[in-house]
């Protein structure tokens, strides 16, 4: 499970395209939250694995690199991996989709010893750094059976090792759901915009990595040429009557 908003869109929309006549799905959670509110009635069986939620691993207010950091993160990391492996054999699990990291160096290390494949799903570009980029492409190699990413450029930053068991997968879209219950020119109406004006979007949530930024400076530029007169217009304007 994750508390993720765009992978627990993703997730529920899995389950909903799911055909249970070929597929059984078993949702392994990793504590109880708000992903485990939405999916887990989703799921053929649903299984909370702990009495706590296991992100965030850190003690708030210090360094990660602290010592009771390090005992605390180090113990749940072998006790989650227990937890899930246990999950596998007892559930008699033969595929395992992990969506979330660093769920995906668990449930890897989990499978590895229950001898079962692990789907490693990425959602963004692979960016990590430090001691998380040595475990992450460790785990390319060594714990992930294939690895899924939602578009080529997620892909292209993968490191070469990993590409070799990469596929790009991309989101899927319920243009049924999307066409019945549009309304056309109604975000026009609630902006108090007319049909002629053109309208320009971002979706995502409010974080650095998400761009807005960028955006905001792009469409300022965009929106100074689209409004400045071009050179014609400027020599037409020069011109004596």
């Amino acid at each position: 499970g994750s508390e993720g908003y765009g992978v627990m869109s993703f997730a529920r929309s899995v389950l909903e395209a799911m055909d249970r006549r070929e597929v059984r799905v078993v949702g392994l959670f990793m504590g109880p939250g708000r992903a485990t509110e939405v999916l887990a009635p989703m799921c053929d069986e649903a299984h909370v694995l702990g009495d706590r939620c296991l992100l965030p691993l850190a003690r708030p207010g210090y360094s990660r690199y602290h010592l009771g950091n390090l005992t605390t993160e180090s113990l749940l990391l072998v006790k989650s991996i227990g937890v899930i492996y246990s999950a596998i054999r007892r559930h008699k699990i033969q595929i395992l989709h992990v969506n979330y990291y660093p769920l995906h160096l668990l449930g890897g290390l989990a499978c590895r010893a229950a001898g079962v494949p692990c789907i490693w799903h990425l959602h963004g570009p692979f960016a990590r750094r430090g001691i998380s980029r040595v475990l992450m492409e460790l785990g390319f190699s060594r714990l992930a059976s294939r690895v899924a990413c939602v578009s080529r450029f997620v892909a292209d930053t993968l490191p070469h090792a990993a590409r070799r068991r990469a596929c790009v997968i991309h989101n899927g879209v319920q243009v049924a759901a999307i066409r019945h219950s549009q309304r056309r020119g109604e975000l026009r109406r609630r902006l108090g915009l007319m049909d002629n004006h053109q309208l320009v979007g971002l979706f995502g949530s409010i974080v650095p990595r998400k761009g807005h930024e960028d955006f905001i400076r792009a469409a300022a530029i965009v929106c100074l040429l689209y409004t400045s007169p071009s050179p014609r217009d400027l020599s037409t304007s020069r011109m004596p009557s």
